[in-house]
């Protein structure tokens, strides 16, 4: 009886010592993902922020100014003259509406 409780114990002691081991494995690669999952989520704030830099500096090299000289060199006289005899412009021209909103694809006339 006492060699049964004997083998038992051991046992018990061999369990514990397995559990112990599994938990400090889990928690390891509970460690290891978080540390993947910030080096990831760092690595996307600066791929964002390179592609954000990449945006702004294409935009910034748009000079707007040549654009309206080359447009304007190619304006037909009469290029929007329809609108200016349209109620809704009139209205607004006058003071009557505060808003004037037109829609459109720029150059459209």
């Amino acid at each position: 009886m006492q060699e049964a409780s004997s083998a038992r114990k051991a046992h018990e002691q061999k369990l514990d010592e397995i559990n112990n081991l599994l938990t400090d494995e889990v928690k390891k690669a509970e460690d290891a993902r978080n540390r993947a999952e910030a080096e990831f989520e760092q690595s996307e704030r600066r791929r964002v922020e390179v592609l954000k830099g990449s945006v702004f500096n294409w935009i910034d090299g748009i000079d707007g100014e040549d654009d309206k000289e080359m447009a304007g060199s190619r304006r037909h006289p009469d290029t929007g003259a329809w609108l200016f005899d349209r109620e809704e412009f009139v209205e607004w021209q006058n003071g009557v509406s505060n808003v004037l909103w037109l829609t459109g694809k720029p150059g459209c006339g």
